[in-house]
């Protein structure tokens, strides 16, 4: 169902983790280099989302409601 504004795919305005929540979960994961190993990269980024604080992520989608009020 379409809204009033036709948002493209992908928008930076609707992609916030593209933008910073995805940028410091991969700081945290490959911090240490990896092993090839699917099992080890789910491991760290389960880890990573964890050790994200309650702040951290509300910060984020203040930021994100910001761009979309401007």
């Amino acid at each position: 169902m379409d809204g009033p504004i036709l948002w493209p795919p992908r928008s930076p305005d609707l992609t916030i983790l593209d933008f910073y929540l995805w940028g410091r979960l991969k700081q945290i994961v490959y911090r240490e280099p990896l092993e090839n190993n699917e099992e080890q990269l789910k491991t760290r980024f389960q880890n990573a989302f964890k050790s994200l604080s309650i702040e951290e992520i509300r910060n984020s989608f203040n930021e994100f409601r910001a761009r979309l009020t401007n």
